[in-house]
């Protein structure tokens, strides 16, 4: 067997707590990785707590942990609205997005390639095609890797035609132009670009960037997201999972409490809502009413709260990537039902595995039918943890990341 390497994972903000799925996503990379291999993580650190957080959650996790000073601390009040404005400039005259100019910036990368070149690190992946801007100052003893998380430019432009009604203007024509083309150019400074679903795999290779892809979805560790006893779940609750931090989050909630939730209500009128995620707005918040509607924000551990759920429900209309969050419902058993934006990418068998369609009318028929079906809901969620534990646990995703990096 090939040896083990030594391996650097970049991210441009702190892993903690892990409200996103991106965070959850390098946190189980280090995890899974550190198995085989030697395993530090860097990411900025906006202050003190934020570096107290990173060192005691990573601990055990990792070799090391390595912070990264950003451009903008909390600490420096006058300096962040300098950067803020200087972004606003560059933004106007260049097309640059925030996370090319934050995350990418000359003054992070440098601090990132004295690591690189203190360490002397096998391999350096960081997350997201922006931090790819580190690949120019790191010269060619690494092996550069970016673990994309999804196809940002095909992510930005569905905002976009959604912004706009699909009748987009040319200036933001002219952003998305920039942005795809900022993109594909630092893609192509890394030896291997880790696509995160079939989807976004084929898309990197019609873009012919000239090195290799790697499919690599969410993996999870499945044996922390257990089935729950029916005890749990005695009531008729419909869960939607995500972060409110996301605008495509907060719009499909949006879609579901006005659209859907009424239809299954009307089905089932014990029908109750549990919203799980961190950052719910204020216009959200208001709707919790202890009973008919729950909304818990963040919570340290979802788990006593996904296992209250019959049914999950995701109505995204803006979506890339790969759902990591649907990995977790179904393999606490909950079936899940969304659009095709929200459950392709897990490449489930509707009517066996959870439920696609983009009929609001339809998503609501299927929740008030499972509520009400308890056989056929608990053969459903059996199914679909049959198929996470089959195709998304950490070994059968991020094994084959690291079984890569062994054979270089």
């Amino acid at each position: 067997m090939s040896a083990s390497k030594a391996i650097l994972l970049v991210h441009m903000e702190c892993l903690f707590p892990r409200v996103t799925g991106n965070q959850e996503r390098v946190y189980r990379m280090a995890e899974r990785l550190s198995r085989d291999h030697v395993v530090d993580v860097a990411t900025t650190v906006l202050n003190d707590g934020e570096l107290a957080a990173s060192r005691e959650g990573l601990r055990g996790v990792c070799r090391a942990f390595h912070p990264i000073a950003p451009i903008n601390p909390t600490r420096r009040p006058l300096a962040r609205k300098l950067r803020r404005l200087q972004f606003l400039a560059v933004r106007r005259l260049l097309h640059h997005p925030h996370q090319y100019f934050y995350g990418g910036h000359p003054a992070v990368t440098a601090q990132l390639g004295d690591l690189v070149r203190q360490k002397r690190y096998d391999v350096v992946q960081v997350a997201y095609w922006y931090m790819a801007r580190l690949f120019e100052g790191i010269g060619g003893g690494a092996f550069k890797a970016v673990d994309t998380l999804d196809v940002l430019s095909d992510k930005r432009r569905q905002e976009i035609e959604r912004e706009h009604g699909g009748r987009v203007p040319a200036r933001r024509r002219r952003e998305l132009d920039r942005y795809r083309d900022l993109e594909i150019r630092c893609l192509r400074l890394a030896d291997l670009v880790i696509a995160i679903s079939g989807a976004d795999q084929r898309a990197f290779a019609d873009l012919a960037l000239g090195n290799d892809t790697l499919l690599v979805p969410i993996g999870q560790d499945l044996a922390h997201f257990a089935p729950a006893g029916p005890a749990a779940r005695v009531d008729d609750v419909v869960l939607f999972y995500g972060n409110m931090g996301s605008l495509s989050n907060r719009h499909a909630f949006v879609r579901l409490w006005r659209d859907i939730f009424p239809g299954i209500r009307q089905a089932v009128p014990g029908a109750r809502l549990l919203v799980v995620g961190a950052n719910p707005p204020e216009s959200i918040r208001r709707l919790h009413d202890g009973r008919n509607v729950i909304v818990t924000g963040y919570v340290d551990d979802v788990r006593p709260q996904l296992a209250r759920a019959k049914v999950a429900v995701i109505p995204l209309e803006v979506a890339g990537g790969f759902r990591g969050r649907a990995v977790e419902m179904m393999a606490m058993e909950i079936p899940v039902i969304g659009t095709p934006r929200a459950l392709d990418c897990v490449e489930l068998t509707t009517g066996v595995d959870g439920i696609v369609t983009d009929s609001d009318a339809e998503m609501a028929a299927a929740a008030a039918a499972l509520l009400t079906d308890d056989a056929r809901r608990r053969a459903m969620g059996a199914a679909a943890r049959a198929l996470v534990t089959a195709r998304y646990s950490l070994d059968a995703t991020v094994g084959v990341l690291s079984e890569y990096y062994r054979a270089l």
